[in-house]
């Protein structure tokens, strides 16, 4: 059975300043309700664009969340320390969410993963 999902398009907040649109893909449950957690301070950041957004999401900040027996990837498209905790917070409060893992940003180069 294919998992359900919707995809969000946004604006994501680089550790250059530059503001670079990305999707965040949520996944949903049996009643369209969506597994991945999804906050206001996120929602702020979603854009209606039409076009078709290319490019890789590898390397972005993110919080690996634990619900249930699921993992699920929420991108955090904050730079600035007191949105980017605020949107920590929010994610971690979230009931069903049992702990997260913060990753912050990463430059991939031929191959190989360097943090910031």
């Amino acid at each position: 059975m294919a998992r359900k999902y919707r995809t969000y398009k946004f604006i994501y907040t680089d550790d250059f300043n530059r503001n670079i649109i990305k999707r965040q893909r949520v996944y949903l449950d049996d009643n369209l309700q969506p597994i991945t957690p999804i906050t206001p301070l996120f929602l702020d950041r979603v854009i209606d664009f039409s076009e078709k957004v290319t490019g890789t999401s590898k390397g972005l900040r993110d919080l690996l969340t634990y619900i249930g027996k699921g993992k699920f990837l929420t991108k955090l498209p904050y730079k600035d320390e007191i949105n980017l905790v605020a949107h920590i917070n929010e994610i971690l409060a979230v009931e069903r969410v049992e702990c997260g893992d913060y990753r912050g940003e990463r430059i991939i180069t031929g191959g190989v993963e360097n943090s910031l």
